[in-house]
């Protein structure tokens, strides 16, 4: 079960950057340092220290929500992608979220099928203007 927290919130919004962290079943230093320098946290409300704790506790709810190996964002379950991208309705809130998302996917060079599944989500539920990007297989 995900935890929840309250629509808009900073925790909500968090959780939204650690799902593009570990979109791609993992958690990169890149990506954490992409974090860091783009100022994510601070620009949803929250510390540096509270975002990684979303981070960790996203990626405990994943696994228990899907035992075994991390999931990708591709490959969960179509409620646990609406719990996760319900949380957040104000669309300037969606449209900062979008962006960071998209550079934190894009961080380490190399876009996996997971990553790609979310901008392209992130872009469809918000009803944002965006190109569908494809994965690192050659297909869109």
């Amino acid at each position: 079960m995900m935890r929840t927290y309250p629509t808009n919130s900073p925790e909500a919004a968090g959780r939204v950057l650690a799902m593009a962290v570990l979109s791609d079943g993992h958690c990169s230093a890149v990506e954490l340092e992409t974090l860091r320098h783009m100022k994510a946290a601070e620009r949803v409300g929250l510390s540096p220290a509270a975002l990684h704790h979303i981070i960790n506790g996203l990626a405990q709810d994943m696994q228990t929500d899907t035992p075994g190996d991390m999931p990708t964002f591709d490959r969960l379950a179509p409620p646990t992608r609406d719990a996760l991208l319900n949380g957040i309705t104000d669309p300037y809130l969606q449209m900062d979220l979008q962006a960071m998302a998209h550079e934190l996917v894009v961080a380490d060079g190399h876009l996996a099928d997971g990553e790609a599944a979310l901008v392209n989500t992130l872009g469809d539920r918000w009803h944002s203007h965006h190109i569908h990007i494809g994965s690192g297989d050659g297909t869109a």
